[in-house]
Formats: C-alpha cells, sequence, structure tokens
C-alpha cells in the first residue's frame, strides 16, 4: 500500500481530512449519515480516535507541563477557564501538510474558531469536548445546607429566590435538564471549564499560510457563515497589511523580547515544553486611556475604520516555516477568553449534551465510511 494510500485509510475516522471530504448540513448520499455539527466528544480518547488531542492538563500546570499525547504538539489553547493541551498525530498533520499547511498553520487554525469557509461559506466540521466530572464535582461542592449565611447570602438572593429553588436547581442539573434556568443561573451551576468553545475539526484552506487576512477573499463570516458585505474583502486586506507591517516591524525591533512571566508554563524551559510551538504575543488594538503598555502585546493603534475589523485577531507567534516568517490565530486566546470565558449559555450547554450532536462509535465508523469514499472520486 502506498504512503498516501495508508495516511487516507488511517484518516478513515477523521471526519476533518481538508481536501479529502466535502462537508455539508445533510447527507451526501442516500448511505451517508447526517452530521449535525458541532459534533460533542464526552471523553479526549474520542476525539483522538480522530488524530487529534485536546487533553485537559494537570493541575499543576504552573509547575509541570505534560508531554504532548500526539507527536506534534501545537499551540497550548486557553479556553473557557481552562487551558487544553494540543496535538496532532502524524497521519493528521501529513493530510494538511499534503495541500500546503505547515504544523504552525495548522495549529494555528485549529484554535481559530472558524465553524464556516470565509470564501465558500460551506460548514465546517466542528467540535466540542465535554468534561461532566467537573461539573459533577462542582454541583456536589454547590450546596446549600452547609453554606454559611454569608455565602449562601450570595446566590439567595439575588441570582435563587429561595433556598428551595437553589435546591432544586442543583438537582435539575444533576439530571442533565436546564428548563427553567436563566443564563446567570446557569453561570453560577456550571463552571466555563466544562466544555470548549466550538474549535474546527477541518480548517479552511485559505489558512494554509497562517495569514487568513492576506490570503483569503472573506466572503462569508467565519463564526456566522453569513453574507458578508462587499466591502469586507477589501477592509480584512487592509486589516492583513497593518498587521504584516506592525508585526514585521515588532520582529525586527523586538520590543517585549520577554513575552509573559519567566515561569509561565508557555514558555517554560523544558524538555515537554519544547515539543509544543510557542505564541510570542498578544494582540492589542490600543490601549484604553490610563493602561500602561504590556510588553506581552502587539499595539496595532489601528484606525477608528479598521477596529472591529480587526477584532478576530488574537495573537501571532513567528516561525521560518510560515510562508511571511510569522502567523496569527483568529478567535483564539482573545480578550474575553482570557478573562475566564463568558458566561455559560443555555444554549451552548444545552449544545454540550444534545444526543444528536454526540459523538458514537457507529458515528465515527460511518465516517471513515465516507472519507475512504471521497478519496476515491
Amino acid at each position: 500500500m502506498s504512503s498516501g494510500a495508508n495516511i487516507v485509510q488511517r484518516l478513515g475516522r477523521i471526519l476533518l481530512v481538508s481536501g479529502l471530504v466535502t462537508v455539508s448540513n445533510g447527507p451526501a448520499s442516500a448511505d451517508d449519515p447526517v452530521i449535525t455539527y458541532p459534533v460533542v466528544f464526552n471523553s479526549t480518547a474520542e476525539l483522538e480516535e480522530l488524530g487529534l488531542s485536546l487533553d485537559w492538563p494537570p493541575s499543576e500546570i504552573d509547575t509541570e507541563l505534560k508531554a504532548p499525547r500526539f507527536a506534534n504538539g501545537c499551540y497550548l489553547y486557553r479556553g473557557q477557564d481552562r487551558d487544553h493541551v494540543v496535538s496532532v498525530s502524524d497521519d493528521f498533520l501529513a493530510a494538511y501538510r499534503a495541500i500546503g499547511f505547515s504544523r504552525e498553520s495548522l495549529c494555528m487554525a485549529l484554535v481559530s474558531e472558524a465553524r464556516f469557509d470565509p470564501e465558500t461559506g460551506d460548514r465546517l466540521p466542528t467540535f466540542v469536548l465535554r468534561d461532566d466530572s467537573v461539573l459533577d464535582r462542582h454541583l456536589d461542592d454547590l450546596n446549600p445546607d452547609a453554606m454559611t449565611p454569608e455565602v449562601l447570602g450570595n446566590y439567595v438572593p439575588p441570582i435563587f429566590a429561595t433556598k428551595s429553588t437553589f435546591k432544586a436547581a442543583i438537582k435539575r442539573l444533576k439530571a442533565r435538564t436546564f428548563s427553567g434556568l436563566d443564563e446567570t443561573q446557569l453561570s453560577v451551576l456550571v463552571p466555563a471549564s466544562h466544555h470548549t468553545f466550538e474549535l474546527p475539526l477541518r480548517v479552511p484552506p485559505c489558512f494554509k499560510n497562517g495569514t487568513p487576512f492576506l490570503d483569503c477573499n472573506w466572503r462569508f463570516g467565519l463564526k456566522s457563515g453569513r453574507k458578508l458585505s462587499a466591502r469586507a474583502p477589501i477592509k480584512y486586506r487592509e486589516v492583513g497589511d497593518a498587521l504584516d507591517k506592525a508585526i514585521k516591524a515588532h520582529m525586527t525591533t523586538g520590543d517585549g523580547k520577554s513575552p509573559y512571566e519567566p515561569d509561565d508554563p508557555y514558555f517554560k524551559p523544558s524538555p515537554a515544553v519544547q515539543k509544543y510551538l510557542h505564541i510570542e504575543r498578544l494582540f492589542a488594538d490600543s490601549l484604553e486611556p490610563g493602561v500602561s503598555f504590556n510588553a506581552n502585546q502587539l499595539v496595532l493603534n489601528l484606525p477608528e475604520t479598521l477596529s472591529d475589523w480587526a477584532g478576530p485577531a488574537a495573537w501571532y507567534a513567528k516561525s521560518p516555516n510560515l510562508p511571511r516568517g510569522y502567523g496569527y490565530a483568529l478567535y483564539a486566546w482573545s480578550a474575553y477568553a482570557e478573562s475566564g470565558g463568558p458566561a455559560v449559555s443555555a444554549a451552548g450547554l444545552r449544545m454540550a449534551f444534545d444526543a444528536t450532536r454526540r459523538a458514537t462509535h457507529s458515528k465515527l465508523v460511518s465516517l471513515k465510511s465516507i472519507v475512504q469514499k471521497r478519496a476515491q472520486q
């Protein structure tokens, strides 16, 4: 068997391989299953069957970083109140290298929360990884009967009308029933670290250079899939040009050469960390009045007309393996994630527990068939 055929066969359980499988919200033929995205994985082992690991780091991440699950460590991803150790298998990476990606550009794209191809508007296969043990431990710790009056006063009121309604809400969540609970109540009952953001399993081809603002013809929203205005490609190109100029200048001058704190696990010199890729700087569109300059940030100082368009830019990294010497991620480790993530939403929680989205053995087997069949066409 040829090495190319071997890669396809090993990736048979993957619903993500760009260029090998066409993705839609409905079946491509009478024999293909309908896959509803995002696919929800209830364990890291399920996700790893696809050649992608979004592992939970050890609790002592600030002192020790575990080696990546697969040979190719990516950029560590800060999600909702929880960091994730991302890595990909050799076959996963090989499939993308075949269409022009590098390890760096693939890893940037995998944490960029892309849900739709910005050029075609096609729905991308995406996933959510949930950890129910986090939820159960949190609910067990929320014991109204054991709370002091002062602690209970944080919940009853203003969030729950009475102690009885508080207890009833906890019981309801333990039974995985979310009806009747508003967003504020869910934010109290469900820790943000319970499930990840929606992340891509297949990434847009135009992300292959690591500079999507310059390389993509932006016609559709990356997260919404909505048709963008006629000026969108122009504005995103202007943002890309501004980033290109600012990043190259920043790389030349070496401003803020020592990123983050000396003991930050993202940069700590150890054998495990050396297997990962290192984020260089965060973006900041501008500095608010009274806020001092942070050496970890590359302040763009963009004109107001480009400020909103540049919003998705999260951080950049430099690498000789990238065509322009650098690349950046979108919607990854951005301001809302760094500050702990958004409040848990009712819609997001229902999606995480939606049985139609759950990854199952039969679904993975069907996906294997789809990938193999499409690869032969």
